[in-house]
């Protein structure tokens, strides 16, 4: 059987970066477990099994790339985004409060409908990725989409690396690794890490700016489980984890979307000044 060793593609950078990702979704989905959403029913916390899903998401990519298969692996990718631009949305409007009051029309889905998804009662649909882009781009500050992308266009690379693998538009969309020179599957691992990395930066940006308590350490309540007082600004102390990320991974290939996060939410990051 093909593996990544008969490819020779062990030592490609791409499944450093993607272990590192897959890495702060499991971190992130254990340190959300057993904490309590609002106003979403069904589950201790819809977005810790969201968050697991997408680490097995990612080892299923980090899986199949590693047999050739690269076509596959886009078509995870492409579910990969949507899964993470739900995960904002939801974060955006689990608070009923804020959006009972809003036309549907421009604010898509009711606290009801929202339950009634994550119920999988018959008939309620996840919103489309237009409604979910639409609400999206209202309500976040304008500069961190802009910043975001005035380097990189998302739709460019959900059509060209998600929707041409997806509907084999292509012929060439269904050639594996196996069918291709050495020289050629690494100009693929490149692309593949590219986009990868760069929807995980929408990703956590967009989190740390909708629901920067995610990226909480642990401190302040393990302070309260210990009999102790924590310190007045324990509340926005950064898990060492997210700091790594946003150092290793945002800052690397966007230090203006790291300095955007810094200076945009009240947590106290160590951003790392090359």
């Amino acid at each position: 059987m093909y593996n990544y060793e008969n490819l020779n593609i062990e030592g490609h950078s791409f499944f450093g970066s993607i272990e590192k990702i897959r890495g702060f979704h499991e971190f992130l989905g254990y340190s959300l477990f057993g904490t309590k959403p609002n106003g979403i029913n069904g589950f201790l916390n819809i977005h810790a099994d969201i968050t697991n899903y997408l680490a097995l998401q990612l080892e299923s990519i980090s899986r199949i790339i590693k047999i050739g298969n690269i076509s596959d692996s886009y078509t995870l990718l492409r579910k990969y985004e949507d899964m993470t631009l739900i995960s904002i949305f939801l974060c955006m409007k689990e608070e009923a409060e804020y959006y009972r009051d809003r036309k549907i029309e421009d604010w898509p889905w009711t606290i009801d409908e929202l339950n009634n998804w994550v119920l999988n009662k018959r008939g309620h649909k996840m919103a489309s990725y237009e409604k979910i882009d639409k609400y999206l781009r209202t309500s976040f500050h304008n500069e961190l989409l802009d910043l975001l992308e005035s380097k990189i266009k998302y739709t460019y690379l959900r059509k060209n690396a998600g929707n041409r693998y997806t509907h084999f538009n292509h012929f060439k969309t269904i050639i594996s690794f196996r069918e291709l020179e050495q020289p050629a599957v690494s100009r693929e691992l490149d692309q593949f890490e590219f986009v990868l990395t760069h929807y995980f930066i929408r990703y956590f940006a967009l989190l740390a700016n909708a629901r920067e308590d995610f990226l909480r350490s642990s401190d302040y309540i393990d302070y309260l489980d210990a009999g102790l007082t924590p310190p007045d600004d324990a509340l926005f102390w950064v898990s060492s984890l997210s700091n790594d990320i946003l150092n290793e991974v945002v800052n690397k290939h966007r230090p203006d979307i790291a300095s955007f996060i810094v200076n945009n939410t009240q947590m106290q990051w160590d951003l790392k000044i090359s």
